[in-house]
């Protein structure tokens, strides 16, 4: 098990990390990433909150 682990931890890792780098679309494209990401309805005046969780979420994985 130990040897599967060692072999395989940089993909897990760059996978994770593709995961986990998901949040950064909220600041970028919150309109699309609440839509797509969520399946939820997007409302205007909600941007700003969706988009300081994106950059809050992207600031603590850094």
């Amino acid at each position: 098990m130990t040897h599967f682990l060692h072999k395989t931890r940089q993909t897990a890792l760059f996978l994770a990390g593709i995961g986990t780098s998901l949040g950064g679309l909220y600041t970028l494209f919150p309109q699309w990433a609440v839509e797509n990401l969520n399946q939820l309805a997007y409302h205007s005046s909600d941007t700003i909150f969706i988009q300081h969780w994106g950059f809050m979420v992207q600031y603590q994985l850094q």
